[in-house]
């Protein structure tokens, strides 16, 4: 996978008065792939957003995880594989 493309979000005045570095994606890969439990955020076909928690490991730039084809993420991801791993 190559380097997400970084932005800074803009913040309400007074929030973040002085941001400081941005985290190299290095950085960030490396807590993902430590870590054993995500949020797996999908949008449900009427558009509302599903989040549930689940296990599954970063390995080589991807994730994966495991789940009956039933559930509703599963679901969710057959019909629109545009999701957040978080």
């Amino acid at each position: 996978m190559s380097d997400p493309r970084v932005t800074r979000p803009l913040f309400p005045e007074g929030y973040v008065d002085h941001p400081g570095r941005i985290l190299e994606w290095k950085t960030v890969e490396k807590t993902v792939a430590e870590a054993a439990h995500y949020w797996l955020c999908t949008t449900r076909p009427d558009g509302r957003p599903h989040a549930v928690p689940i296990w599954g490991v970063w390995v080589g730039g991807r994730a994966y995880f495991d789940g009956s084809p039933q559930t509703r993420h599963a679901r969710n991801i057959r019909e629109n594989g545009r999701v957040v791993w978080h």
